[in-house]
């Protein structure tokens, strides 16, 4: 596993005690560069993010209820209730017309990505038949792309030992030289500069388009019978979906249905198994991957990153298909984390809008339990302590992204604690 230089490790990766141990990490690291790096793209224009395929922002009910009774001080109680409701029925009307609309919009940009834009035409086949070659499916692409991540990073290391090699070499004839009275000493010097790990800018495919291609199959599938659900019974629709959530796609689940769609009880038990272990046998589970993890664990990871139905009982699924699974959710992971992390030459974590930033904890299973997102969410959409729960996870986001280099999908069984003193960090970067 790849290493960042210059850092020291744990388990996982402990912020230093001050800013200026940080930078002199920063400094030496390509990876830890990457990630703290400051971009002038705001989160509404970042090709990280890829807005249509989220919901769009809704005001919380209780937001509406108040701003219906500051526009009616003088109506009556019925009369009042009966414009309240009326008003969020109009906020959900909008909320779901825009949701359907977004379904297809990506549906026909994915086609456009995978039919013109990333199609390569008169190829020859085995045959020697002029072909195109066009995007596979998401797995198989997320696959090669992950395969190509891996030999760019065997091709640097090979080349930096390369490198060390001859710098050792040549080290050895200077001090061999100088020990005759006659020979020069040669100046005591290291170089500072840091090692580059993978090739930056190594897909043209942005993460904004990574991600419709991802979503989009998912979403048009839910479609027709969520459209279908939504003539029928319109406002009665989130009643509906409360009762069976997996019914909406993506772009049209409320927020208020998140802790249904990510129930803490799978994540809590897998967290709560690997508590009392200490840092060796950590390690070790952290270093798992699909095809050697234990079957209890594998099958707690595989409920706690949506991999199986809550409608199907785990154990009536093939463990053969739970480990494949698992491991084409790895590929995943290397591949956003790459995006993520800055190192595709665009942006990276800091320039992810707060829904992007949900989601990616959640695919990351550093959420333990989204209740308390959707109680702050309610709340208010611009509420102080939302931005603090936003910038813990984006800590806890970085720390992700810097240890999952020399681990595998068993670290996402163990818990990473938040710093404690994540708001000075986030004032070391500000400033």
């Amino acid at each position: 596993m790849v290493v960042p230089s210059g850092v020291k490790y744990g388990v996982f990766y402990t912020f230093p005690s001050n800013k200026q141990k940080l930078l002199s990490q920063i400094n030496q690291s390509q990876l830890l560069t990457s990630l703290w790096k400051t971009n002038t793209n705001n989160s509404e224009s970042s090709n990280i993010n890829s807005p249509t395929t989220i919901p769009i922002p809704i005001r919380p009910k209780k937001q509406v209820y108040e701003q219906v009774t500051q526009e009616n001080p003088t109506k009556g109680k019925l009369i009042l209730k009966s414009k309240q409701l009326y008003h969020y029925a109009k906020e959900l009307l909008k909320f779901y017309r825009i949701g359907i609309n977004n379904v297809w919009t990506n549906l026909k940009t994915m086609r456009q990505l995978k039919k013109h834009k990333y199609k390569i035409s008169n190829q020859l086949d085995a045959k020697g038949k002029s072909v195109a070659i066009r995007l596979p499916n998401f797995p198989k692409l997320t696959e090669i792309m992950a395969q190509s991540m891996y030999m760019s990073k065997v091709e640097h290391k090979v080349s930096q030992d390369k490198i060390s090699k001859q710098q050792q070499d040549s080290s050895t004839y200077v001090k061999r030289q100088s020990s005759s009275p006659s020979a020069p000493t040669a100046p005591n010097s290291k170089s500072t500069s840091q090692a580059t790990l993978i090739d930056p800018n190594l897909f043209s495919l942005s993460r904004q388009e990574y991600q419709i291609l991802k979503r989009s199959p998912k979403d048009s599938l839910k479609l027709p019978l969520f459209a279908v659900t939504f003539l029928i019974f319109e406002e009665l629709t989130p009643l509906l979906c409360l009762l069976i959530p997996e019914l909406s796609p993506r772009t049209c689940i409320l927020p208020q249905l998140l802790p249904k769609i990510y129930p803490p009880t799978p994540r809590e038990h897998l967290h709560k198994s690997a508590e009392s272990l200490n840092d060796e046998r950590k390690i070790d589970l952290a270093l798992k991957t699909a095809y050697n993890l234990d079957y209890a664990r594998l099958k707690l990871l595989s409920q706690s990153l949506r991999l199986t139905s809550r409608y199907v009982p785990i154990s009536l699924y093939p463990e053969n298909m739970l480990r494949v699974r698992l491991q084409q959710y790895l590929n995943y992971l290397r591949v956003d984390n790459y995006y993520l992390s800055g190192l595709s030459g665009e942006d990276n974590l800091w320039n992810l809008d707060e829904q992007e930033l949900i989601i990616a904890c959640l695919e990351r299973n550093l959420i333990e339990d989204i209740s308390e997102y959707v109680k702050l969410k309610q709340e208010g959409l611009d509420s102080v302590e939302l931005d603090e729960y936003c910038n813990r996870l984006r800590l806890r986001l970085l720390q992700f992204l810097i240890d999952f280099p020399k681990y595998n999908i068993g670290m996402l069984c163990i818990d990473n604690p938040i710093p404690l003193d994540h708001q000075q960090i986030i004032t070391w970067r500000e400033n």
